[in-house]
C-alpha cells in the first residue's frame, strides 16, 4: 500500500512529537487560556470606563482562544488513542521494536540496523507498515482527511 508522501511526512511528524506529551502540553495551554479569558476585567474598575466594545472584543478573543485550546486538546487526545491502538496492534512484533527505536528513542535507520542486525530495507518496510496503519487510524479518528494529501491527483 502506498500513501502520499505529504501524508507520510505528516504522520511521522506526529509520531515523533510523542502524542502523550502533547496531551499534557495541550491541557496546560487550555488551563492558561481559560485563566486568561476568565481573568479579563473591564478597564476602570467595576463601573467600567465606557469602552465596553474593547472589553467585549477582549472577552470574545479570550473565548475563541479557549475554544481553540479545547480543540487542540481533543486532537492531542485522539492522537494518543492512535498511538495506544498502534501499540496494541503491533505488540511484540519487530515492527513495534523498530517504531520504538525510531520514533521514541529517535535512533537512525543505520543505528537500528547495527543494533538489531537487520537491513535498512527491512527497517523501511517496518516503518511503512507502522505509518500506513497510523494513517488509517488517524483517518478513523477524524484527524486527517485524504483530500488534503492528494499531491495533485483527483
Amino acid at each position: 500500500a502506498v500513501i502520499p508522501r505529504k501524508l507520510y511526512a505528516y504522520i511521522e511528524k506526529k509520531l515523533f512529537e510523542q502524542p502523550y506529551a502533547a496531551v499534557s502540553e495541550a491541557a496546560e495551554a487550555l488551563i492558561e487560556r481559560k485563566e486568561q479569558a476568565y481573568g479579563v476585567k473591564s478597564p476602570g474598575g467595576e463601573g467600567g470606563s465606557g469602552k465596553s466594545s474593547g472589553v467585549s472584543n477582549r472577552v470574545q478573543d479570550g473565548v475563541l482562544r479557549v475554544i481553540a485550546a479545547e480543540e487542540d486538546l481533543d486532537a492531542a487526545n485522539r492522537w494518543a488513542l492512535v498511538v495506544t491502538r498502534l501499540g496494541e496492534i503491533f505488540e511484540g512484533t519487530e515492527t513495534a521494536k523498530v517504531a520504538e527505536l525510531f520514533y521514541a528513542q529517535k535512533l537512525t535507520e543505520a543505528e537500528i540496523a547495527r543494533n538489531k542486525g537487520i537491513s535498512r530495507q527491512t527497517i523501511r518496510n517496518r516503518r511503512d507498515e507502522y505509518v500506513i496503519r497510523a494513517a488509517l487510524l488517524a483517518a478513523e479518528h477524524k484527524l486527517i482527511r485524504m483530500s488534503e494529501y492528494t499531491e495533485g491527483r483527483q
